[in-house]
């Protein structure tokens, strides 16, 4: 663990090749670079950025082997996020609570190829109009949180190619949003 410092990058020789789980949560941290990761990007599970100053996280994208993610309190973007974790196709939990997330659309859109998702955290965050859940898509998701936004509708819809496959949708908690406006 590498919490509560003042680091301002990750450093690419400081990781040891065999690294699975890395928290540097509350730094100063406002990009990850590939070449910061690329001793780690087969190795590394999970991994936690909370509490930092990102706003650049594209470099996340080659690890390739994680399970775990978490972004929350950071300055993310929907462009930013949809740019990244398409390519984390193992993911299994992401928090993405405390960003700069306005589009709540884009970001479902983005997570569409993550089939084995099963808690997505997205509080706290300006994601406004309408929640729109294709539980055909995400059929893995079992836990939605997505309180403190601007939400004014939830929709939970099942596509046609998708008809057979049960959702594992058990919570979903839409706390403090907008809804019924």
């Amino acid at each position: 663990m590498l919490d509560d410092n003042l680091a301002t990058q990750i450093g690419n020789k400081s990781l040891p090749a065999t690294l699975q789980h890395l928290s540097i949560e509350r730094n100063q941290l406002s990009a990850v670079y590939t070449s910061e990761l690329e001793h780690v990007r087969h190795t590394l599970k999970t991994l936690s950025l909370k509490g930092n100053k990102l706003q650049s996280v594209q470099a996340l994208g080659c690890c390739t082997q994680l399970r775990e993610l978490n972004l929350a309190d950071n300055q993310v973007s929907d462009t930013m996020l949809a740019s990244t974790v398409p390519s984390l196709r193992k993911l299994r939990r992401l928090d993405v609570s405390g960003n700069r997330l306005q589009q709540g659309s884009k970001v479902m859109e983005a997570l569409h190829n993550l089939k084995g998702l099963k808690t997505l955290k997205m509080s706290n965050n300006n994601l406004s109009v309408q929640l729109r859940l294709d539980v055909g898509r995400h059929f893995r998701l079992r836990e939605l949180i997505a309180d403190q936004n601007k939400f004014q509708s939830f929709i939970v819809e099942r596509s046609q190619t998708s008809k057979a496959q049960a959702s594992q949708l058990r919570s979903v908690s839409l706390s403090s949003n907008h809804l019924g406006k």
